[in-house]
């Protein structure tokens, strides 16, 4: 375990770090997202914030050329 924090309503309920880690250095996770930020998107998708299936290069010009162009969030 690198870290495990709970809030709710903004208040720290509980938080535990492992060997090496605590709160005040922050460290890389890299594909640990994965598990979160579908859920993010989902949520966002509800409060109106994005689509799914708008394509990527609508916020990434430099997506707009190629196969990228096709890419939708939803396929990230």
């Amino acid at each position: 375990m690198q870290a495990l924090l709970v809030e709710r309503d903004g208040v720290t309920q509980f938080a535990r770090y492992g060997p090496g880690y605590d709160a005040a250095v922050p460290h890389a996770i890299y594909s640990g997202t994965k598990s979160f930020w579908g859920v993010v998107a989902r949520a966002a998708q509800e409060d109106g914030l994005l689509e799914l299936d708008e394509l990527v290069s609508a916020t990434f010009p430099a997506w707009a050329e190629g196969a990228k162009a096709r890419v939708t969030l939803r396929m990230l």
